[in-house]
Parts: C-alpha cells; sequence; structure tokens
C-alpha cells in the first residue's frame, strides 16, 4: 500500500506511541535595547508575537489533521502515531513602555499658558512697532501674515510635535532624528546663551524704571518731587542746550534742530551714561545700579527653572498674563490720547510701493523668527 511522507518518517524514526495535539507556544521576553528612543537601556514588558510562517508550516506538516488528510487507502500503518514537534519560542520587542521619569507639567493649562507667554514678548512690544512703521505701514502686515502663515506656524507646531514626542532636549533631539545633525542643537543652545544675555539686559533695564518709579512716587508723597524722572528737564543728567519737554517742541524736526526729550536724555544720559564714555574701546567702569537690576533677573529666572516645569508651571501664571495686561493698559492709553486718531491713521497708512523691495519682506521673516 502506499504511505504519506509522515507515515515513512514515522516508520524510520519508529514513533510508535500515541499521538498528542501539537501545540505552538511562544514564551514572553523582554528586551533590553531600545536605540533611537529615549528610555535607552530600560527593560521593558511586552507582548508575545505570533509564530513565523516557517513554524507554521512545520506544525501543519506534523499536525494528526493534515496526516488523515493525506492518507486515503486506509492501511494498517496509518495507524502509526506521530510525536508532537518541539514548542518554539519567540522573542518579542516591548509593545509597551513604562513611565518616563522625565517631570510632567501639572496641568495642561500651565503648558498652554508658557506657549501663549512666547508669543508676546519685547519683540511685540518693543519691536515690532517700529518694524511696521519702517516698512510700509499698513502694507507690511501682508507679508508678515504670510511668513507667519507659510513659516511661523509650521515651524512652531513642528517644534512642539517633536518635543512631544521624544521628549528630550535639543541636543539629543537632533542626535536621534540624524546623528550628523547633532550640531543644531549645539548652535541652538549658543544661540539661547546669546539671547538669555540680551533679554535679561532689556530686562534689567525695566526693573531699573520700576524702582525708579517706585522710589519717584516715594519722593511724590513726601512732597520732594512732582513728575517721574523721565518726564522733566533740569535733572542732574539733563544737557540744558538740548533737553526740550514735548509741549516745548511745536513741530520742530529733530533732523534740522538739536533737540531731545526727557525721556531720551534720561535713557541715555542717566541709565546707561553713554555721554561718560569715549567709544566702544573705553567703556567705563561698570554702574552698580544696572549691575545689580540684571543680577536680579538672573536670579529670578534661575528661581522659576530650578525645579523644571513643575517651577515653570506657577511662574507662567504672571509672566504669561501679565503682558496681555500690561498690553490692554497701554492700548486704552494710546487711544484716549489727543490726536490717537490721527497719529494711528498715520501709522497704518499703507505704502504699497514698498512690498516690492526685498527689504520689507526679509524683515517680515526676520520679525517672525525674531
Amino acid at each position: 500500500p502506499s504511505h504519506t511522507q509522515g507515515d515513512l518518517a514515522g516508520r524510520q524514526r519508529g514513533w510508535e506511541h500515541s499521538p498528542a495535539p501539537v501545540t505552538l507556544t511562544s514564551t514572553l521576553t523582554t528586551m533590553t535595547d531600545n536605540s533611537g528612543g529615549c528610555g535607552e537601556g530600560e527593560k521593558k514588558s511586552g507582548l508575545p508575537l505570533p509564530p513565523s510562517q516557517e513554524d507554521l508550516q512545520q506544525g501543519l506538516s506534523a499536525s494528526p489533521t493534515t496526516h488523515s488528510m493525506a492518507n486515503t487507502d486506509n492501511s494498517p500503518t496509518d495507524k502509526l502515531k506521530l510525536s508532537p514537534p518541539p514548542s518554539y519560542k519567540a522573542v518579542v520587542y516591548s509593545a509597551s513602555r513604562d513611565d518616563d521619569e522625565r517631570e510632567t507639567w501639572g496641568k495642561k493649562i500651565e503648558f498652554l499658558l508658557a506657549v501663549v507667554g512666547f508669543a508676546v514678548d519685547l519683540g511685540n512690544v518693543w519691536r515690532f512697532p517700529y518694524v511696521c512703521y519702517a516698512n510700509g505701514g499698513g502694507a507690511f502686515l501682508i507679508p508678515y501674515f504670510t511668513m507667519l502663515i507659510f513659516g511661523g506656524l509650521p515651524l512652531f507646531y513642528m517644534e512642539l510635535c517633536l518635543g512631544q514626542f521624544h521628549r528630550c532636549g535639543c541636543i539629543s533631539l537632533w542626535k536621534k532624528i540624524c546623528p550628523m545633525l547633532k550640531g543644531v542643537g549645539y548652535a541652538i543652545c549658543v544661540i539661547d546663551i546669546y539671547v538669555g544675555m540680551f533679554y535679561n539686559t532689556v530686562i534689567g533695564w525695566a526693573v531699573y524704571y520700576f524702582i525708579s518709579s517706585i522710589v519717584s512716587a516715594g519722593q511724590y508723597v513726601q512732597g520732594t518731587t512732582e513728575n517721574l524722572p523721565w518726564t522733566s528737564c533740569g535733572n542732574e543728567w539733563n544737557d540744558e542746550t538740548t533737553c526740550t519737554v514735548l509741549k516745548e517742541v511745536n513741530g520742530r524736526n529733530k533732523t534740522f534742530f538739536n533737540i531731545s526729550s526727557p525721556a531720551e536724555e534720561y535713557f541715555q544720559r542717566g541709565v546707561l551714561e553713554i555721554h561718560k564714555s569715549d567709544g566702544l574701546t573705553r567703556l567705563g567702569s561698570i554702574k552698580p545700579s544696572l549691575a545689580l537690576s540684571c543680577m536680579a533677573v538672573f536670579v529670578l529666572v534661575y528661581f522659576a527653572l530650578w525645579k523644571g516645569v513643575k517651577s515653570t508651571g506657577k511662574v507662567v501664571w504672571v509672566t504669561a498674563i501679565a503682558p496681555y495686561i500690561v498690553l490692554f493698559c497701554l492700548l486704552i492709553r494710546g487711544i484716549t490720547l489727543d490726536g490717537a486718531s490721527d497719529g494711528i491713521w498715520y501709522y497704518l497708512t499703507p505704502q504699497w510701493e514698498k512690498l516690492f523691495t526685498m527689504q520689507v519682506w526679509i524683515a517680515a521673516a526676520t520679525q517672525i523668527f525674531f
């Protein structure tokens, strides 16, 4: 009688014991290699993978169902039994990840406030009005919003996605994306150092003005002064030949007349004391009051960040909301001044011819990335 290949193999090997069900088993194992992720070297729990196609083929070739279907001559040799094949083990990759040890925001609103806080800073309060006026007034808004839609928002969204996915610093992030691009991360750190020194210096000036206003308020209560130091002439830092209060300008153009406002002289001669320097080669001694103001800013920044996002999440409630309150107060103050409507109209009058100059588009892109 004819025999199947399984019967012949069983006769040659002498498999005479009773059949047993064939079971493909997989053993759960763990992986300690997590290359490319943020938690490298951590043991992860995983799920077993299904057996491979080769394992299934071998199991089916030795199963009783396949044997009975292949043998159709009902010969005595059909009773020869096959032993079950050995069990199979599968090495699997982790399908789940343990909680990362990196800190997270306490509340979602804290993250949103931190993001909103980056949208309003010195670039909006100080730089944007001048750039808009110098590059076409209302016409400047066209290249500005164009750069915002096609440049600023996509890059902003990409930055948030990369940060949320990798949960790493800028150096580690670019190294994981492409090791050749890790220099981009170092460049970001260097730029942050420059920007930090620049911004903290400007905020130090703001702290100096804040303290000066408090001192002037105390002197006003005592009756020793009636004005803020940057609103009047006749102070020790003023140049009496050039200092002119605003109500005495009477349409005189600074280009043709050697005049300066009390605020300008207070900043240049009272705060920075530029008139005491002979140039960049001889800056003079350090002014203690300005040095203390800058040091106070660095100390505030340190204590705002020293506990990571936990402390930052509490600080953003002030740093993100306060600028909008100040801007709103300045808006109300500005539109209630005499001649405000004329000034706004003159400021926003479009100069369409400037849209055809490359400098305007460069200024718009610079303002977006500032």
